[in-house]
């Protein structure tokens, strides 16, 4: 789990394609491991991206909250999807993503939620395109 902590709403959309950027080099360093070890089979991550308030502190900095339990519930969901990332709708908003091809929307079940949830989802790779297009 990582948390990006922001007073400033205008760098949002910033930390968040940070986020993005970090999710696929773990991503990456991941595959990396795969390729080089000799593992019975290959390893895989999901990332889970939301966007909200949280309570955050305490000796081992915690942090708390229906914004970090959906965020980890998204990740759940790569699985059923089948791809590598999954965000949450203000996520989604903040980085303006209805218009993005390379992001589905799907409905996904969340544990512990009572209705679905919206959820933008790309594989890995397409979220190495969709930033290389946005670093252009």
């Amino acid at each position: 789990m990582a948390v990006w902590l922001h007073e400033d709403s205008n760098r949002l959309r910033p930390e968040l394609l940070n986020a993005l950027r970090t999710a696929a080099a773990i991503d990456e360093a991941t595959s990396e491991i795969s390729r080089t070890l000799p593992l019975p089979a290959p390893m895989r991550i999901g990332a889970g991206l939301n966007t909200g308030t949280a309570i955050v502190g305490g000796s081992e900095y915690t942090a708390l909250g229906d914004t970090v339990n959906a965020a980890f519930r998204l990740e759940a969901a790569t699985k059923a999807l089948g791809l590598g990332v999954a965000l949450g709708g203000r996520t989604s908003s903040e980085l303006s993503l209805e218009a993005e091809s390379l992001f589905s929307r799907r409905e996904v079940e969340l544990k512990g939620y009572e209705s679905p949830s919206t959820a933008w989802a790309i594989s890995f790779d397409g979220l190495r395109e969709f930033l290389r297009r946005y670093d252009r």
